[in-house]
């Protein structure tokens, strides 16, 4: 009963772990596609007066290399099992759970007493739905990273004589037989 228990209040806390790191994905991965779109947008800026061959590569290039930081900066700042039962901790819990998370390890009378205690505090936290940790991304930041997107994408689109010369160029160029 008393491993039970034990098991309960690590899988709980992991549970909360996995949640809290797919909002922090979500929360970093908006953020460098916003970064990605205006970098994309000041690019498209820059090309609009510099002959630039081949500028739909960079469309999918910039945004690719913004997701790939996203995931690695992600990796290396995700959520530990520590911070994960503060935060149920602060659901009202008490500091129930960083303490039963310390005392996962010790086979005293007390700390089976404090996880028991945690477990079910947990049970009942869980039976009212309050320990949930919900994906809402911010609906303005998302809206900024999908316009900034966008713009950078249709500026490709947009005439100049910077790109009617980039044309000219390519169309010089010797054509590879593979």
């Amino acid at each position: 009963m008393i491993n039970n228990d034990r098991k309960y209040v690590e899988k709980c806390i992991k549970k909360a772990q996995g949640r809290l790191n797919l909002v922090a994905f979500v929360s970093v991965l908006i953020t460098s596609l916003i970064i990605s779109g205006a970098a994309l947008v000041l690019f498209q800026a820059i090309a609009f007066f510099t002959v630039v061959q081949r500028l739909w590569i960079y469309d999918l290039i910039i945004p690719f290399i913004g997701i790939l930081t996203a995931a690695v900066y992600w990796f290396f700042h995700r959520v530990t099992m520590k911070q994960a039962a503060m935060k149920l901790d602060e659901k009202g819990l008490k500091e129930r759970c960083i303490t039963a998370l310390e005392l996962l390890e010790d086979e005293s009378p007390l700390a089976d007493m404090q996880i028991a205690d945690t477990k079910d505090a947990l049970v009942k936290k869980e039976a009212n739905g309050e320990l949930v940790f919900k994906l809402q991304p911010d609906k303005m930041r998302t809206a900024l990273a999908f316009l900034m997107l966008s713009a950078g994408i249709l500026f490709t689109f947009v005439p100049s004589p910077a790109r009617e010369t980039a044309k000219e160029l390519r169309s010089l160029l010797p054509v590879s037989s593979s």
